[in-house]
């Protein structure tokens, strides 16, 4: 009994701060991009990918939004959690990144053309 309840009294206090293990969520433009097919994916080191908060100066295509989730403790986690996510797709960027109200971030995923 006693374990339930401290077990209760855990959940409650994650469900009410919000806690919980930071990642990462990619929303696709649209699952009719060819890029999406996953034959395409090309993987690529995460330290390749560039994650920036402003727009970039050169031709892209924007694929997805990625958002992370979990509440990253700063702007350089949640830089890296993109990176680990996005490096498994291979592609190019994340601009324009942007702290939410909720202290997530969010982002505009490019392959450069």
């Amino acid at each position: 009994m006693f374990f339930e309840k401290a077990l209760l009294r855990l959940a409650l206090c994650l469900l009410i701060a919000g806690c919980g293990v930071p990642s990462v969520t990619v929303r696709p433009h649209s699952w009719d991009d060819p890029f999406w097919d996953s034959k395409n994916y090309s993987r690529k080191e995460p330290n390749s990918i560039i994650v920036t908060n402003t727009d970039i100066n050169r031709p892209y295509k924007e694929v997805a939004i990625i958002q992370t989730t979990g509440r990253p403790k700063d702007e350089k986690e949640a830089f890296r959690l993109m990176r680990k996510q996005l490096a498994t797709l291979g592609v190019d960027a994340v601009i324009k990144v942007r702290i939410m109200e909720n202290r997530n971030y969010e982002g505009v995923v490019v392959l450069f053309d």
